[in-house]
């Protein structure tokens, strides 16, 4: 019976390196705009003094480091060097 195996790690194996730092390239720049917009929201929200939005913003960033940049970390790790347990 054949393995399911996940579409990174298909990916991994067929795609050559100067594809992968190429799908990395624009995981990160998508990631680079979202921080963007919420830095933006930030700077707005002190200008205007708006305690909600500048605390939703602080959650923005917060949920940025915690939960996307890590995720994206890995799978970039993994796209590149393939390192899938077999």
């Amino acid at each position: 019976m054949a393995q399911k195996r996940s579409i990174g790690y298909r990916l991994s194996k067929r795609l050559t390196r100067e594809t992968k730092l190429k799908i990395v390239d624009e995981w990160t720049y998508d990631k680079q705009k979202s921080i963007q917009i919420t830095i933006d929201k930030l700077k707005k929200s002190v200008a205007e003094n708006d305690k909600d939005a500048f605390q939703s913003a602080i959650d923005d960033l917060i949920d940025f480091k915690l939960k996307s940049l890590p995720a994206v970390n890995n799978m970039a790790k993994n796209l590149i060097y393939g390192d899938y347990d077999e």
